[in-house]
């Protein structure tokens, strides 16, 4: 499986799917965990609350990924956006800091 790398970083870039792949052949012994993947789905739903979806609704589109209120999409066979995925985490520690539940009310 190859891993293009980025000329700032050096970094491997690589899609879910191939982490995913490598993690579970790598750490739970699957092997042929391709076929696995494709019998899942398309992609995998990140769901940061809709405050988070909205704050970064242009990120998100400019990513190339599609979104709903409350959720958006990363295919598997795309390039992730790691910064992105960052931000949004750092976002979410921040804003919730005071939050006393698992969800925003």
């Amino acid at each position: 499986m190859k891993n293009a790398k980025t000329a700032e970083s050096g970094i491997a870039k690589r899609t879910f799917r191939s982490a995913l792949m490598e993690m579970l052949e790598s750490e739970y012994k699957l092997i042929g965990s391709h076929k696995v993947i494709e019998l899942i789905a398309d992609d995998i739903c990140l769901s940061p609350e809709p405050v988070a979806i909205k704050y970064f609704a242009n990120e998100i589109k400019q990513s190339g990924y599609s979104s709903t209120n409350s959720l958006f999409r990363i295919p598997w066979n795309e390039q992730v956006n790691y910064e992105l995925l960052e931000k949004i985490i750092e976002f979410n520690i921040q804003d919730k800091a005071e939050c006393t539940t698992f969800w925003r009310k």
